[in-house]
Protein backbone atom coordinates (compact mmCIF):
# COMPACT_ATOMS: atom_id res chain seq x y z
CA UNK A 1 0.00 0.00 0.00
CA UNK A 2 1.32 3.71 -1.16
CA UNK A 3 1.15 6.58 1.10
CA UNK A 4 0.21 10.43 0.06
CA UNK A 5 1.27 12.58 3.07
CA UNK A 6 -0.37 16.13 3.88
CA UNK A 7 2.46 17.93 6.01
CA UNK A 8 2.24 20.62 8.25
CA UNK A 9 -1.32 22.23 7.26
CA UNK A 10 -1.89 24.83 8.96
CA UNK A 11 -5.24 26.66 9.39
CA UNK A 12 -7.90 28.15 12.92
CA UNK A 13 -10.47 26.18 13.67
CA UNK A 14 -13.04 26.62 16.32
CA UNK A 15 -12.02 24.13 19.07
CA UNK A 16 -11.87 23.60 23.10
CA UNK A 17 -14.01 22.85 26.37
CA UNK A 18 -14.01 26.42 27.87
CA UNK A 19 -15.32 29.38 27.20
CA UNK A 20 -12.02 31.07 26.43
CA UNK A 21 -11.27 29.02 23.71
CA UNK A 22 -14.30 29.07 22.15
CA UNK A 23 -14.63 33.18 21.67
CA UNK A 24 -12.11 32.28 18.65
CA UNK A 25 -10.83 29.97 16.02
CA UNK A 26 -7.66 28.42 17.42
CA UNK A 27 -4.47 27.93 15.58
CA UNK A 28 -3.92 23.96 14.18
CA UNK A 29 -1.10 21.93 12.56
CA UNK A 30 -2.71 18.80 11.23
CA UNK A 31 -0.76 15.75 9.17
CA UNK A 32 -2.87 13.34 7.05
CA UNK A 33 -1.36 10.57 5.72
CA UNK A 34 -3.91 8.70 3.29
CA UNK A 35 -3.55 5.25 2.08
CA UNK A 36 -4.27 3.84 -0.88
CA UNK A 37 -3.08 1.99 -4.30
CA UNK A 38 -1.16 4.38 -6.41
CA UNK A 39 0.22 1.53 -9.14
CA UNK A 40 -2.71 2.14 -11.72
CA UNK A 41 -1.88 6.31 -11.23
CA UNK A 42 2.11 5.56 -12.14
CA UNK A 43 1.48 4.00 -15.03
CA UNK A 44 -1.80 5.73 -16.38
CA UNK A 45 -0.51 9.08 -15.45
CA UNK A 46 -3.66 9.69 -14.47
CA UNK A 47 -4.98 11.81 -11.56
CA UNK A 48 -8.28 9.74 -11.57
CA UNK A 49 -6.51 7.11 -10.09
CA UNK A 50 -5.44 8.84 -6.85
CA UNK A 51 -5.74 11.81 -4.66
CA UNK A 52 -6.02 14.81 -5.81
CA UNK A 53 -3.51 16.86 -3.12
CA UNK A 54 -5.70 20.41 -3.74
CA UNK A 55 -9.05 18.86 -3.54
CA UNK A 56 -8.02 16.73 -0.20
CA UNK A 57 -6.70 19.78 1.63
CA UNK A 58 -9.65 22.20 0.82
CA UNK A 59 -12.29 19.18 1.93
CA UNK A 60 -10.27 19.72 4.96
CA UNK A 61 -10.14 23.57 5.35
CA UNK A 62 -13.81 23.27 4.25
CA UNK A 63 -14.29 20.88 7.54
CA UNK A 64 -12.54 23.35 9.87
CA UNK A 65 -14.42 25.94 8.46
CA UNK A 66 -17.39 24.81 9.64
CA UNK A 67 -16.11 22.85 12.77
CA UNK A 68 -17.95 23.33 16.22
CA UNK A 69 -16.07 20.46 18.01
CA UNK A 70 -14.62 20.48 21.62
CA UNK A 71 -12.74 17.91 21.11
CA UNK A 72 -9.41 17.31 18.77
CA UNK A 73 -10.54 13.62 18.89
CA UNK A 74 -14.38 14.59 17.50
CA UNK A 75 -12.57 16.55 14.74
CA UNK A 76 -9.91 14.53 13.69
CA UNK A 77 -12.35 11.17 13.44
CA UNK A 78 -15.31 13.76 11.34
CA UNK A 79 -11.83 14.77 8.92
CA UNK A 80 -11.06 10.75 8.88
CA UNK A 81 -14.75 9.58 8.09
CA UNK A 82 -15.40 12.25 5.45
CA UNK A 83 -12.21 11.83 3.57
CA UNK A 84 -12.69 7.79 3.73
CA UNK A 85 -16.15 8.55 1.53
CA UNK A 86 -15.29 11.21 -0.68
CA UNK A 87 -11.29 9.70 -2.10
CA UNK A 88 -10.62 6.11 -2.91
CA UNK A 89 -8.47 5.49 0.18
CA UNK A 90 -8.39 2.04 2.42
CA UNK A 91 -6.86 4.15 5.52
CA UNK A 92 -6.39 7.67 6.56
CA UNK A 93 -3.90 8.43 9.96
CA UNK A 94 -4.59 12.02 10.99
CA UNK A 95 -2.74 13.84 14.22
CA UNK A 96 -4.42 17.22 15.30
CA UNK A 97 -1.71 19.26 17.06
CA UNK A 98 -2.95 22.32 19.14
CA UNK A 99 -0.29 24.43 19.81
CA UNK A 100 0.96 26.90 22.76
CA UNK A 101 -2.22 25.49 24.88
CA UNK A 102 -1.09 23.18 28.05
CA UNK A 103 1.96 25.20 30.02
CA UNK A 104 5.44 24.23 29.32
CA UNK A 105 4.98 22.18 26.07
CA UNK A 106 4.87 23.24 22.32
CA UNK A 107 1.78 21.70 21.47
CA UNK A 108 -0.58 19.08 22.75
CA UNK A 109 -1.77 16.26 19.61
CA UNK A 110 -4.29 13.61 18.88
CA UNK A 111 -3.34 11.05 16.03
CA UNK A 112 -6.20 8.46 15.10
CA UNK A 113 -5.99 5.93 12.24
CA UNK A 114 -9.32 4.99 10.24
CA UNK A 115 -10.06 2.41 7.85
CA UNK A 116 -12.41 2.37 5.59
CA UNK A 117 -15.41 -0.60 5.92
Amino acid sequence: MDIIHIRDLHASTLIGLYPEERAHPRPIYLNVSLFLNTRKAAQTDNIHYTVDYDKAVDRILSILKESQFKLLEALADSIAVQLLDVFPIQKISITIEKPNFVPNTRSVAVEITRTKT
